[in-house]
């Protein structure tokens, strides 16, 4: 039956041909000949399941004539559950898978095993909001994350960033399918900086990170220096600086400070009587003036003039819109006590003039007018007019007391002797004086 198994006239090669049974016979030239019975068995199902496999991974054939074995002819490349049909790759290459059942039929398979793209390399961490880059030998691969709400990574870059703290797996997949992997942690940054945004050279301010365990650093030190575990800033020169906060993982935050500069130093007196007034100056235009005592020293807030109010000192402050400052001390001096006496003298004659403070020195603004005795205080009227006398303590306070120098009247005429009981008249041509005698005893004289 050539519809079971065909032979070969002269070869005797049987060929089976479809699952049964068939006699060969054998015949010589006689006509004589020899029989023998073969049994056509039927081979395996064919086998089914992937063509491919990446070395170190599995695929899993399948044939659906059960009981067979299942073999690899190059073990080397690829390895076979000899009652599983898993396939693992070993190394690239191809390899026949072969499924044998129990009557020496078997089936066939070729598996191509493709190599895995070099390992990941690049950083494991990355902070939330922050980048790192992964690179593979193998090109031509594409990047992809398994947690796109904790990291992403660029398809053709491998940039990773973070997106909310946790881990994801990064995968590089070539063509093939075959691919690596890489763990990544995304940390948390730590809290926002909080505190004052600017600082005056010369001076400090404290920033805080509810986040503890981290280290402060400064962009420029020329600019401001900050403490590395206190916080505090110190403006050191004008401009900006950006202060950072680092925890352990290398995640930061950062702020931006600027420092402004302070004003000029203030010019002017240093001193100033009670009562009296200074006036301070700032080459820096545009700030106010501040006294720390007023109930010693008040100044104008816009003129910088200082008045004395007791004795005593005060720090006066010159501050500018952004806050920067500049400050002076004054000393507030008591002044002499109030001048007392006449306020008025005739020419060539004289009055005394006192003060309850000890130990100053008189003055005359007008010498042809008044003179005044230094240390006595007596006023000799000089010439019609009005004079300042001052009186000087050691402090340079003084006190002043105005004196009108007044005329006097014309020179009396008439006689000069009178006998007792009789009188004689006698005039002045200035009216509307007073007379009067100086010994009534001797002579009177009627007062107008």
């Amino acid at each position: 039956s050539t519809g079971t198994a065909t032979v070969g006239s002269c070869s005797g090669i049987v060929t089976g041909v479809a699952a049964g049974t068939a006699t060969i016979t054998y015949t010589l030239s006689t006509g004589c000949y020899a029989t023998y019975g073969i049994t056509v068995n039927p081979n395996p199902a064919a086998i089914t399941g992937p063509t491919s496999v990446c070395v170190g991974f599995t695929i899993t054939l399948a044939d659906a004539t059960s009981g067979g074995t299942w073999t690899s002819s190059a073990t080397g490349i690829a390895t076979v559950g000899s009652s599983t049909g898993i396939v693992t790759g070993v190394s690239a290459g191809t390899a026949t898978i072969t499924y044998t059942i129990s009557t020496g039929c078997y089936a066939v398979y070729a598996i191509t095993v493709n190599p895995n793209p070099a390992a990941i390399a690049g950083p494991t961490d990355v902070c939330v909001g922050l980048t790192i880059t992964l690179t593979d030998a193998t090109g031509g691969g594409t990047w992809t994350s398994s947690s796109t709400g904790t990291a992403t990574v660029g398809s053709s870059t491998g940039i990773v960033t973070g997106v909310a703290a946790g881990t994801a797996t990064i995968t590089y997949t070539l063509g093939t399918g075959c691919y690596a992997t890489y763990d990544i942690t995304v940390n948390p940054n730590p809290a926002a900086i909080t505190g004052a945004t600017s600082v005056c050279v010369g001076s400090t301010i404290a920033l805080a990170d509810a986040t503890s365990g981290g280290t402060w650093t400064s962009s420029s030190t020329g600019v401001a220096t900050i403490g590395s575990s206190s916080g505090i800033v110190t403006g050191v020169s004008a401009g900006t600086a950006t202060i950072t906060y680092t925890i352990g993982t290398g995640c930061y935050a950062v702020y931006a400070i600027t420092v402004n500069p302070n004003p000029a130093a203030i010019a002017g007196p240093t001193s100033v009587c009670v009562s009296y007034t200074i006036t301070l100056t700032d080459a820096t235009s545009g700030g106010s003036w501040t006294s720390s005592a007023t109930g010693v020293a008040t100044v104008g807030s816009s003129t910088g003039i200082v008045t004395g109010v007791s004795g005593g000192t005060a720090t006066i402050t010159y501050t500018l819109p952004t806050g920067c400052y500049t400050t002076t001390t004054v000393t507030v001096v008591v002044s002499p006590a109030a001048i007392t006496g006449p306020t008025d003298v005739c020419v060539g004659r004289t009055i005394t003039l006192t003060d309850a403070t000890s130990g100053g020195v008189w003055t005359s603004s007008s010498v042809p007018v008044a003179t005044v005795g230094s240390s006595t205080g007596i006023v000799t009227g000089v010439a019609l007019g009005p004079a300042t006398i001052t009186y000087s303590i050691g402090t340079g306070c003084y006190a002043v007391y105005s004196i009108t120098v007044n005329p006097n009247p014309a020179a009396i005429t008439g006689p000069v002797v009178v006998c007792v009981g009789r009188t004689i008249t006698l005039a002045d041509v200035t009216p509307g004086g007073t007379w009067t005698s100086s010994s009534t005893g001797i002579a009177t004289v009627g007062s107008s």
